[in-house]
């Protein structure tokens, strides 16, 4: 039977049910959400289905889906369902997922709809069609002899070794068991360096993800340090300790050697190299590393902390690459297929105002996508410390520095301490700013009130602009992003000098871009509506300002720092290098204007 086709009207819709019971009940989607990008990525449109439906309501939403998915879980199906003993290691049932499964899976066979089933799907799959299970794999299969082992690698092509949540046995290579290090897997072990002395001997592939990279190398006669944090004392984090179960991997950059094979497939999915080097952003849950290369192995990247990333095997002419990170789940990677991550990768941004606020939330989002940092602060030197530390988090350079920007000559010491410190300056946001809290009726603002208003918020523009752009053409590119603010377009009583100074930034933007867009320096701006920063917030959380605010806002509500953050980051990026002279409105539609 031919598959039904999707509605002529929209992308086919993909069902995919809740992974169990619990995660549905307190929305866990940390592992659903590979599944829905997946499904996204290739244009369709992912759908949730609830475990919990009734018989009725589940077929209602079955018969609107063009396909499905049925993704892992960390459950088993039932044994009873194919009339077998529960074993000793066999993981709860969810009967609601069983459930929905089966329904599904009877559905699909009567109207010709596709299915695709990952792992436990597979499982439920097979029993739905009558099929039986081994409840663990270990203690039922044990592992293949030698001989059969042989027998089943002749037949391959290529090999995958993948992650493993165990760790390789330090005996294999004369060291003492770390406290920290996790419980060996003998058989894995065995199987692993089987497979490579298969490979080697036969000219086959590898490619070692993690674990399997750890393995190669020991395999190969190297060492591995049992713990990173306690060993290195890095400031990157390199594994997932002490994060939630459904925690995102954490991302930090790493170097990929330019005569590597790896850069190979960096060059070809379209990272710009830098210097000798490509810049890239992995994911990392590794608490172990290389520390003494195995034989015939090199380095083919490493993290900005020196921990080893990537080897590759020199004398082996058909690709034997290890990478301590987890390209099946990194959608942007570059050993992965499809997928856009706005990535910084390799730049250099100067933010002034990073120490709290809009500011604060850009200096993090920058470093998270790959870019170095210099930022200034003026009094809060404690606050500038942790946004330093929290985005140095990332493994790129990051540095506070003290400034007043509303002064032209700390504005050239910041400037000339960035492009000291970062080499280069590709993205400049003017950030920095100040509002007055209390109502300032025209008659009684004094000049000083009015001087100061413009000297922080628009001459500190002109100022860090002026000494920025210099480096900018001798480099022939260049962002600049200042921030402005909606007052800036429709003024705003009462505060017609924070208005003014604001306006005055959107003119100064748009004159900057077509002056210099000859040099191929790019100047967007950023209009934020009401945002809950400290500076703002005493309005925000007043009862009478609060409830004024909100109903002025379509959304209902001020924006957060990293809502702004987001537009500031697509402006810097490469997704971006097509505008110029724009006003990028972020303000939850209380100023419907460009």
């Amino acid at each position: 039977m031919s598959p039904a086709p999707p509605s002529e009207n929209h992308s086919p819709r993909v069902g995919i049910p809740w992974r169990t019971s619990l995660e549905e009940a307190t929305g866990i989607t940390a592992k659903l959400r590979y599944y829905f990008e997946a499904v996204e990525r290739n244009g369709g449109a992912p759908v949730h289905i609830s475990l919990n439906l009734s018989k009725a309501q589940l077929a209602d939403q079955l018969s609107g889906l063009d396909a499905f998915v049925l993704p892992g879980a960390p459950a088993d199906v039932n044994p009873a369902l194919y009339n077998a003993p529960r074993h000793a290691k066999s993981h709860e049932a969810d009967a609601n997922r069983e459930k929905t499964d089966f329904a599904i899976l009877e559905h699909a066979f009567a109207s010709g709809k596709p299915v695709l089933a990952i792992c436990y799907g597979c499982q439920s799959l097979n029993v739905c069609l009558g099929g039986s299970l081994y409840q663990d794999i270990a203690s039922e299969l044990h592992t293949l002899s030698k001989a059969q082992l042989a027998d089943q690698l002749t037949g391959l092509d290529a090999f995958v070794l993948p992650g493993a949540p165990a760790d390789v046995n330090p005996a294999l290579y004369n060291a003492p068991r770390h406290a920290k290090s996790h419980e060996a897997d003998a058989n894995r072990e065995k199987t692993d360096f089987a497979i490579l002395e298969h490979a080697f001997a036969s000219g086959k592939p590898v490619l070692a993800i993690c674990y399997g990279c750890q393995s190669l190398n020991v395999c190969l006669g190297g060492s591995l340090y049992q713990d990173i944090a306690s060993e290195l004392h890095t400031n990157i984090q390199h594994s997932k300790d002490g994060l939630p179960p459904d925690a995102p991997d954490p991302l930090h950059a790493a170097l990929i050697d330019s005569g590597s094979e790896l850069a190979q497939l960096a060059a070809s999915s379209g990272i710009e190299k830098r210097g000798d080097a490509f810049n890239v952003r992995i994911n990392t849950s590794h608490h172990q590393s290389i520390r003494d290369l195995g034989h015939g192995l090199r380095v083919a990247a490493v993290a900005p902390d020196g921990v080893i990333e990537a080897v590759e095997h020199e004398p082996h002419k058909h690709w034997v690459l290890g990478v301590q990170w987890h390209p099946e789940r990194m959608a942007d990677d570059a050993l992965a297929d499809g997928g856009l991550m706005i990535s910084l990768a390799g730049k250099a941004a100067l933010i002034t105002g990073g120490s709290r606020g809009i500011g604060a939330a850009a200096v993090k989002l920058f470093a998270q996508a790959g870019a170095d940092v210099v930022f200034n602060y003026n009094k809060a030197k404690d606050a500038a410390e942790q946004v330093q530390q929290e985005a140095g988090k990332h493994g790129t350079r990051v540095e506070a520095f003290k400034a007043d920007v509303g002064r032209h000559a700390d504005n050239k010491k910041l400037v000339e301490f960035a492009i000291s410190r970062l080499g280069r300056l590709d993205i400049v946001v003017a950030n920095a700013g100040m509002w007055n809290l209390e109502d300032l009726p025209i008659e009684k603002m004094t000049e000083k009130q009015w001087d100061e208003m413009l000297r922080v918020n628009l001459t500190s523009v002109y100022s860090i602009i002026h000494f920025s752009v210099p480096q900018m053409i001798k480099q022939k590119s260049g962002k600049i992003i200042p921030i402005s603010s909606t007052a800036g377009q429709r003024g705003e009583s009462l505060h017609t000098h924070y208005g003014a100074s604001k306006g005055g930034i959107i003119s100064f933007s748009k004159g900057l871009a077509s002056e210099l867009a000859r040099h191929n320096i790019l100047v967007n701006c950023v209009a934020p509506g009401w945002v809950a920063t400290d500076m703002s917030n005493p309005v925000i959380n007043s009862k009478a300002g609060g409830k004024a605010i909100v109903a002025s806002i379509p959304l209902r509500r001020a924006g957060t720092p990293e809502e702004i953050a987001g537009p500031i980051l697509f402006l810097a990026s490469d997704l971006a290098n097509f505008m110029t002279g724009e006003v990028i409105n972020v303000n939850g539609g209380a100023v419907l204007c460009g």
